[in-house]
C-alpha cells in the first residue's frame, strides 16, 4: 500500500472551498499516477494482480489521504519476493502451472524424442507414453515448488517504483501543507 497524506496546518472551516478542491485534485492526480506506474510494473499472468491495484481516498479536513493498494494475498509476495526455505502453497503453484502449461509442456515434454523413463515394452514393441495434462501439471508444479523452496522468488518492486514516482512528483512540496508518504508492505496494510 502507498498512502499520501496532506495535512493543512492552519485549517479552519472558513477557508475557501478552492483550497479543499485543489488539495483533493492534487491527491487524486498523485494516486492515479501511482496506480498507473504500479499496474504497468506489476507482473502479469492472468491480469488479476494488475486489476486488483486500486486507488483509495479519505478526505477528512484538515487531513486528506489518497493512495493505492491491492487486496490479493500474493501481491506482497510479488512486491517483496520470497526467501528460500519453505515450500510454497502447492495449489497456487499448480494453478499457475495450469495457466502456463503450454509454455512448460513444450520445454519439458517435447513432442519428439522420448525419455527412457517414458518408454515401455508392449508385445515386443517399444511404446512411448506421454503423461496426461494433469500429471504434467503436478510434475512441473513440483519442480517449480522445489526451485522456489531452494532459491526463493525475486521481488518485482512495483509499489516501490510507484512510491518513487509519487515522491518525484511531489518534489519540494512545502508551505502550509505537510505532506508525508507511507509505504506499507506488510499484509496488515
Amino acid at each position: 500500500m502507498i498512502q499520501v497524506t496532506a495535512k493543512v496546518e492552519d485549517y479552519n472551516k472558513n477557508m475557501p472551498q478552492d483550497v479543499d478542491r485543489i488539495i483533493r485534485a492534487w491527491l487524486d492526480r498523485l494516486a492515479a499516477e501511482a496506480q498507473r506506474v504500479a499496474v504497468q510494473e506489476a507482473p502479469a499472468n492472468t491480469g488479476a494482480l494488475r486489476n486488483s491495484i486500486l486507488t483509495f481516498r479519505e478526505y477528512d479536513p484538515p487531513e486528506y489521504k489518497a493512495g493505492i493498494a491491492t487486496n490479493l494475498a500474493y501481491g506482497i509476495v510479488m512486491e517483496e519476493g520470497r526467501r528460500p526455505g519453505a515450500w510454497p502453497p502447492v495449489a497456487a503453484i499448480q494453478r499457475w502451472v495450469w495457466l502456463k502449461r503450454r509454455e512448460f509442456v513444450l520445454r519439458i515434454f517435447p513432442s519428439r524424442g522420448v525419455s527412457a523413463s517414458a518408454v515401455r515394452r508392449r508385445g515386443g514393441r517399444i511404446v512411448a507414453r506421454r503423461p496426461t495434462q494433469a500429471q504434467q501439471v503436478r510434475q512441473i508444479a513440483f519442480l517449480v515448488s522445489r526451485k522456489i523452496k531452494e532459491r526463493g522468488i525475486p521481488g518485482h518492486g512495483f509499489f516501490r517504483k510507484a512510491a518513487a514516482r509519487v515522491e518525484a512528483l511531489l518534489g519540494s512540496a512545502s508551505g502550509s501543507i505537510d505532506v508525508s508518504i507511507q509505504r506499507s508492505w506488510d499484509q496488515g496494510g
